[in-house]
């Protein structure tokens, strides 16, 4: 990657001096370019001498696809700090302003099961910190720093002790990042102050995957229980699909007649916060009036997930016993057994609860 001076004034950029006696701007402003893009730093550390930055972080970056791009960027937060819109102490508080992003941007976009998650960070995490109550206008990037850094350290609230996980953080960080670029654009705030804030890495744990042996021990009990839904275990074995794209196949999904034969995966099966009657990620699937949650069947986690598979003969056999046995079912309990679906899902009460199970 090569690096080169501008050579151009920057309008916002100022530093302060050792005693804070004076401001003086600085004339540098890097660009860096890669991969055809230009990257642009600057520091605002203050707007005036009575005014402090609403920015996250000493210093601040982004990047644009062409140098002119870059400069009318900077033009934009310059005048955006001189405005009435980004001076401190103004606009809704955050937690305000996160709702009311919620109302107008997160409900007509989101799939619900991102909604309601983005909702959880909002209403619960971040309305029971002092930040919730400060200006959207005056939040800074190291006030966001040092909320991110509690919830490490003691931000759970199942009761638990013990922080936040690193992914749980990223992921509130991501749904933050979001409502406050839309705020930049808005000319709600001068710059988001998000983009300053650095979490720990999440370290990964090493997969546990089964053993020749554990495999085939498991092949075993399940051939020989007589609960034919078990076979679902030696489909979910072969084929590597997560729980709910095995609840969410249906016949036509799969073509044991073709050679070799074939499974295409293109929906999950979940329990969920109720969605609305009429959106469009989802199809309710079951539901009982009063109940907070529903089974829902809509898209796969992301369209890569969406995908054709080549059966091995182990788990065409296991389909073939599930399908021998909902053909009896069917001609025993007709059509109310179910047509559509590999799984007919049902709750069956058991002595420590209601577990989901399918069958």
């Amino acid at each position: 990657m090569r690096s080169a001076e501008c050579g151009k004034y920057c309008p916002i950029q100022k530093k302060v001096t050792a005693n804070r006696s004076r401001a003086a701007h600085s004339s540098r402003c890097k660009i860096l370019r890669g991969n055809q893009r230009f990257f642009r730093r600057f520091s605002a550390s203050t707007v005036s001498s009575a005014t402090t930055c609403p920015f996250l972080s000493p210093s601040h970056s982004f990047t644009r696809s062409t140098q002119e791009d870059c400069q009318k960027e900077l033009d934009r937060i310059a005048k955006a700090l001189k405005s009435d819109k980004a001076d401190v102490g103004k606009g809704p508080t955050l937690l305000a302003y996160l709702n009311e992003w919620l109302v107008e941007y997160g409900e007509p976009t989101l799939r619900h099961s991102t909604y309601v998650t983005y909702d959880g960070y909002f209403n619960k995490h971040i309305a029971a910190h002092p930040i919730a109550r400060q200006p959207v206008g005056s939040v800074s990037g190291k006030m966001l720093q040092n909320f991110f850094t509690e919830k490490g350290k003691s931000g759970r609230l199942d009761g638990d002790e013990g922080g936040l996980s690193p992914k749980t953080l990223r992921n509130m960080r991501n749904a933050l990042n979001i409502a406050l670029k839309q705020a930049v654009f808005n000319g709600v705030i001068a710059a988001n102050p998000v983009q300053g804030v650095r979490l720990p890495k999440d370290k990964k744990k090493p997969m546990r995957v089964l053993s020749r042996t554990e495999q085939s021990s498991l092949e075993k009990a399940v051939n020989a229980s007589h609960e034919m839904c078990v076979q679902g275990i030696i489909v979910a074995l072969y084929t590597g699909l997560r729980i709910g794209e095995l609840l969410a196949l249906k016949w036509s999904d799969i073509d044991l007649d073709a050679t070799p034969a074939t499974l295409h995966v293109q929906a999950t099966l979940a329990r969920q916060a109720t969605p609305k009657e009429y959106d469009r990620d989802y199809e309710i699937i079951r539901h009982k009036e009063g109940q907070a949650t529903a089974i829902t069947v809509g898209d796969t986690k992301t369209s890569n997930s969406n995908r054709k598979l080549y059966l091995p003969q182990k788990a065409r056999t296991a389909l073939l016993k599930l399908k021998q046995w909902r053909d009896m079912m069917q001609d025993t309990f007709g059509n109310a057994w179910g047509k559509r679906r590999l799984c007919n899902y049902h709750t069956e009460r058991r002595p420590h609860g209601t577990q989901d199970v399918f069958g």
